[in-house]
């Protein structure tokens, strides 16, 4: 039976995929207008959100609904048209994403749990004032000091699980959250109106966890970068991501667009994929997993349903090299909520 084994590797790419948004916006070109150099405004109260993109073909639909992160921590959404159009699908589609696992029973479990321990730290019990250049380590300890505190917790900690603690209470001090709920509240409407959810995630299974966890322990990251620009984001240009978490409250396309309009480098991720521990478990290529599996969902979805609903980070849907891009490139009608002429029908939301 598979298990994920989420004290494994699963909180690393938590961690990644949470930062990645803000490294991303971090790096972006700046919005016009954006305040850089103090604490930023955030939209509240009801918004709309954006609208869903529409993928189609022989009549078969899919709308899309694109997400980011962090958001407003005070907005609340206004997703009634959403959920006429969730209640109308015949599935949704989940985000894409990675499950480890391995074949593991309960007694299996239960050995596991000590070669986990330790995991989030660095090779050999070394600190971060260790493994830090010193410019970088002087950039932390400012930022630590700031919104950490004096803890000792985190000295001992992997540069990209010390800058996911660094990144969750900047955001939260600066009126942001992960994801405003979103997923949280279309998974419920799915559940309320009885439409199945549809993993896309691509599954790794573990022959070998208790190895897998040893190598992670005594695998280097380069995650050195990461941190950098952790610190970047959460200080000059806090501005810019209150910006794109504004735009997406209130359906502001031109301003996502412009936000997402220079592809990055992903220094988070990379830092997963390219380590050694990573290469070592065949997860060098991780990034072209994910996609495959959730671009064979989709397209299964488009071929068996009359109509499917999914969520998909932003930049796959804005993106020229997105999944709708590529779905698009196989013949399939892609259309933003500003190319939908006519709004859709039978209980589909007009945008």
């Amino acid at each position: 039976m598979f298990k994920v084994v989420r004290p494994l590797f699963c909180l690393l790419l938590l961690a990644a995929s949470c930062l990645a948004e803000t490294v991303l916006a971090q790096s972006s070109s700046p919005v016009s207008g954006a305040v850089t150099d103090m604490a930023p405004v955030l939209v509240s109260g009801a918004q709309p959100g954006p609208g869903l993109w529409k993928v189609s073909k022989n009549g078969h639909v899919l709308w899309v609904l694109g997400t980011v992160s962090p958001l407003p921590e005070h907005m609340q959404w206004k997703c009634g048209d959403v959920e006429k159009v969730v209640a109308s699908s015949q599935q949704l589609l989940e985000p894409p994403g990675l499950e480890i696992g391995a074949h593991l029973g309960f007694f299996g479990k239960l050995l596991l749990l000590p070669s986990m321990i330790g995991l989030r730290n660095n090779p050999d019990g070394a600190t971060l004032q260790q493994v830090l250049p010193p410019a970088l380590y002087a950039r932390w300890d400012s930022r630590r000091q700031e919104y950490l505190g004096d803890s000792h917790r985190f000295k001992r900690l992997r540069p990209i699980f010390a800058g996911k603690a660094l990144y969750d209470v900047a955001m939260k001090r600066a009126g942001l959250t992960a994801d405003g709920g979103v997923r949280g509240f279309v998974d419920a409407m799915a559940a309320r109106h009885g439409v199945a959810a549809v993993g896309t995630s691509y599954r790794l299974i573990l022959e070998n966890p208790r190895a897998a966890a040893k190598t992670f322990k005594q695998s280097s990251m380069e995650d050195l970068e990461c941190l950098s620009q952790i610190i970047d984001a959460i200080g000059s240009d806090m501005g810019q991501v209150a910006a794109r978490a504004n735009a997406w409250s209130t359906g502001d396309i031109e301003t996502l667009q412009s936000t997402l309009a220079s592809p990055q480098k992903d220094s988070c991720l990379s830092a997963i994929s390219g380590a050694g521990f990573a290469r070592k478990l065949g997860m060098s290529d991780v990034q072209q997993r994910i996609d495959g599996a959730w671009l064979g969902a989709a397209r299964k979805a488009l071929k068996d349903n009359t109509q499917t609903f999914a969520l998909l980070p932003m930049e796959q849907l804005l993106s020229a090299d997105g999944y709708l891009a590529r779905l698009h490139r196989e013949g399939f009608a892609v259309q933003s909520p500003d190319q939908q002429q006519a709004g859709p029908t039978s209980g589909q939301a007009s945008r």
